[in-house]
């Protein structure tokens, strides 16, 4: 088999106990590299292939030789935690279901908060609070004394509206203390600050590091403890999940964790070489395969994205709501069309819900009401008014096309889905991963975003625009409106 000179460097390391950590392009063959990796090594030596999601974990577990073990961190974790404790169930609401029932008092049976203040509160910071328990269990805090000196930051940093620094540290110790129920956050915290027994493995393969948190750091670290041999595979530039809580300089601490031989790779063997140069434009490493297609990058109207799209190709955006005009416009052609993402269908609901209980009412005229009144709130931190907004835009953009409100949401949930079949509408996020032979980014002055103010902020929109940019394996095109 042909390996680049890039492949060669790093499977030179194989018989070498150093830790590795190989800084890949987009459509570099990373995982092809890991696992060709992997089949060089002895097999009696235990292994285990670590990946950000079940899916990957899934490809994983067809593509790495069978003595290594696939599995997601948190998968790993949840073993640990049944292992550990008797009985837990998982509960992704674990965290906002404390701080509504064992916080506020809120009655199961009576249906209703103690009074109307705690009913507000719940609702104007529900959110807030969960984030920001959440990004404080990914910085594997043990219990709530730390969080006094951290939150501040921590609000500055991920642009957090802070709620009353008391009910933040109650839940978080609640949340640590309530070990029957456990939340994805649990599976990675769970077994480091309770001191599991971890499994030990003579080589660790880790890909998309560039998106872990420090929790998840030093998971990997119990794995490899004093004698395992970490192959950490990420690229830099490719780093777009802080806004979860990954951390900015994810790659960087690893560095700084493991000490590794940093090694890259360089060849993206997916995009044709238009695409690439285009890339390059962002990320000067990046170079096109030899035997890569010329293949076009250029500009168009809507008009022309509409006449020439086709099953499998992707229409890209910063945000979701940009995307609603044209998923009815293609829907009214006729077209198969989805916008991925089937989470943000609770996000939405949850709005309706949200101007129902301001409003009596969810509505054209509500939702500009509700426009309006977050707008005027000067304190609310830009990114949550950004946010909020964004998924207003939404509800009007479906309500122009439905006005029965009765109907809503059900016009919501057909819309979004995580098929990859027909037309895929979806943001940057919801296509990390994946690939099309064409691609349209619409709105393209987007990105950057409005709400990116701080430095690793502009850094991660300049990162999606590469993102977008290296899905298009032939194609790529910047949809203008005018």
């Amino acid at each position: 088999m042909n390996y680049s000179r890039y492949q060669q460097d790093i499977f030179g390391m194989v018989d070498f106990n150093f830790n590795i950590q190989i800084q890949a392009v987009a459509g570099s063959g990373k995982t092809f590299t890991l696992t060709e990796f992997a089949k060089k090594l002895p097999a009696d030596q235990a292994s285990v292939a670590v990946a950000f999601n079940k899916n990957i974990a899934d490809d994983f577990s067809q593509r790495f030789p069978s003595n290594v073990q696939c599995s997601t961190l948190h998968s790993l974790g949840n073993s640990l935690i049944k292992q550990n404790l008797r009985r837990s169930v998982v509960n992704e609401r674990k965290v906002e279901n404390i701080f509504k029932y064992k916080v506020l008092g809120f009655d199961s049976k009576s249906k209703k908060f103690p009074n109307k203040t705690d009913q507000v509160y719940f609702w104007d910071w529900r959110k807030e609070v969960s984030k920001l328990v959440s990004i404080f269990k990914g910085y594997g805090l043990t219990d709530s004394t730390d969080i006094p000196k951290l939150i501040a930051g921590v609000g500055e940093l991920y642009q957090i509206d802070l709620p009353e620094l008391p009910i933040v540290q109650e839940v978080y110790d609640l949340s640590l203390d309530q070990t029957g129920v456990i939340d994805f956050d649990d599976m990675i915290l769970f077994p480091l600050v309770n001191r599991y027994e971890f499994p030990h493995f003579k080589n660790i393969f880790l890909d998309e590091a560039q998106d872990m948190n420090p929790c998840q750091q030093k998971f990997i670290q119990r794995l490899a403890n004093t004698q395992g041999r970490v192959v950490v595979a990420g690229d830099t530039f490719q780093a777009i999940y802080a806004f979860r809580g990954a951390s900015p300089e994810s790659m960087l601490e690893f560095k700084i964790l493991f000490n590794p031989t940093e090694l890259p790779l360089s060849i993206c063997y997916r995009c044709s070489k238009a695409v690439v140069k285009e890339a390059h434009n962002l990320v000067r490493q990046i170079e096109a395969w030899d035997n890569a297609i010329e293949g076009i990058v250029d500009s168009i109207l809507p008009s022309k994205m509409n006449s020439i799209i086709s099953d499998g190709d992707f229409i890209l955006c910063r945000f979701n709501a940009p995307l609603v005009h044209h998923y009815l416009e293609l829907k009214s052609l006729g077209r198969n069309v989805k916008i991925r993402g089937a989470k943000i269908v609770q996000s939405l609901v949850d709005m309706v819900e949200d101007v129902k209980k301001k409003f009596s009412s969810c509505n054209l005229s509500t939702i500009s009401q509700y426009i309006s009144y977050i707008e005027g709130r000067e304190t609310m931190k830009k990114n949550k008014k950004l946010y909020l907004l964004n998924l207003l835009e939404i509800l009007s953009a479906f309500l122009k096309e439905q006005p029965d409100t009765d109907k809503l949401r059900e016009t919501i949930i057909k819309a979004f889905s995580d098929s990859t079949e027909g037309i895929i509408l979806s943001t940057i996020h919801g296509v990390k991963g994946l690939e099309a032979k064409r691609v349209f980014l619409v709105a393209p002055e987007l990105l950057p975003s409005p709400r990116a103010s701080q430095p690793w902020e502009i850094q991660q929109e300049t990162n999606l625009k590469y993102v977008a940019i290296t899905r298009a394996k032939e194609e790529f095109y910047y949809v203008n409106n005018s």
